[in-house]
């Protein structure tokens, strides 16, 4: 989604149900594209090594496919995970992830993309 205020707008990867004021004290602040069956998830560490832990709220319960693609797009590992509504956090196993490189996406019910973040793999 996009937070616009005065200033200008800014893009947003991730955002948490909350309340929310720009440091500036701008109060003209408007929150845009962001659906309420999005799910917000942060991954960290960043770089990670060997696990990485996988933490943000998920609108409604659903069947969630997890997956990781390296930096050619390719298909590198895949998971699928029975979350429940709410805040939610896991770690995920990227032990057979090369030095690099990931983006991790969650796609729910009917093959929507719920979410998605980079993250750097370095041992």
């Amino acid at each position: 989604g996009n937070l616009t205020s005065s200033t200008g707008t800014i893009k947003i990867d991730v955002l948490l149900p909350g309340e929310y004021a720009l440091a500036n004290g701008d109060p003209s602040v408007h929150v845009e594209g962001i659906s309420p069956e999005n799910v917000a998830f942060a991954v960290y560490p960043n770089p990670a090594e060997y696990e990485l832990t996988v933490s943000g709220y998920l609108q409604n319960a659903q069947k969630v496919l997890v997956q990781f693609l390296d930096e050619s797009g390719r298909l590198v590992k895949t998971s699928e995970r029975v979350m429940n509504a709410g805040e939610f956090k896991f770690i995920a196993d990227i032990q057979t992830l090369s030095n690099g490189h990931y983006v991790m996406s969650m796609t729910g019910a009917g093959g929507a993309l719920l979410d998605s973040t980079g993250f750097q793999v370095r041992r």
